[in-house]
């Protein structure tokens, strides 16, 4: 009984945040008049891949802008719900009448993609967790989310700092976008070190991600990105 409750306290806080975020975002968007916390593009066409080049049209700023606080908004929501997560993982994974510690993978990197997936089927925007180093193979990096990767580890990039930019694919246009993740102490339970990392942990993810490469972290780290992908109209219109 005082399981479940205690878990009925979890979601119901994972909830709140969820609502609470997005209320925000939602007024964020028509504040086009204040500059978003984002590094804007100074790319030339020839530093994405072929079939992708900067759109640098004037006329484009009012949808950028929104593009920008939205991203900006709906990757700070996933974050917050991966750090409730992270900060609860004895909570989650103890059993509070026997004391015994069962590890249920109801871990920030599989809610976050179930959150993730869930907000893209049904919005089309594409959210994303990714990282140069990933323990699910589903995650891997494209080249943009590489080469944003890539500068985010450059110390002339300043931390926490997301970056966007509208890009040309094919005949559409498409605001890209990535936040920052770092690795804090909560982190370091299942990214740390592998002799550090608890016996019941370590035995699931051998057995669930025998690929594994997210491990070896220290704490300050970048660990990845939230990628977000927002399509636009074809008269470069912010895509509702």
């Amino acid at each position: 009984m005082r399981y479940r409750f205690h878990k009925i306290i979890l979601f119901s806080v994972i909830l709140v945040v969820l609502i609470c975020s997005v209320i925000i975002a939602i007024n964020f968007v028509g504040q086009d008049d204040i500059d978003p916390p984002t590094q804007q593009a100074h790319f030339s066409k020839n530093d994405l891949h072929s079939n992708e080049k900067v759109v640098t049209h004037e006329n484009i700023k009012n949808d950028y802008m929104k593009c920008s606080h939205t991203a900006e908004k709906l990757a700070e929501l996933l974050i917050t719900i991966r750090n409730v997560i992270a900060k609860n993982q004895e909570l989650i994974n103890r059993d509070p009448v026997t004391g015994n510690y069962v590890f249920k993978d109801f871990v920030p990197a599989m809610v976050g993609s179930e959150v993730a997936n869930d907000f893209s089927l049904k919005t089309g925007y594409r959210v994303k967790q990714t990282s140069l180093r990933v323990r699910n193979p589903n995650n891997q990096a494209d080249e943009w989310e590489v080469k944003i990767l890539k500068s985010f580890e450059s110390e002339k990039y300043t931390k926490n700092v997301g970056y966007g930019e509208i890009i040309r694919k094919g005949s559409k246009q498409i605001y890209r976008y990535m936040k920052p993740i770092y690795v804090d102490t909560a982190c370091l339970q299942c990214h740390g070190r592998k002799d550090q990392i608890r016996m019941e942990i370590k035995q699931f993810l051998i057995r669930r991600y025998p690929f594994d490469n997210a491990f070896g972290y220290k704490e300050g780290d970048l660990r990845g990105g939230i990628s977000i992908s927002i399509p636009l109209t074809e008269d470069l219109g912010f895509k509702k």
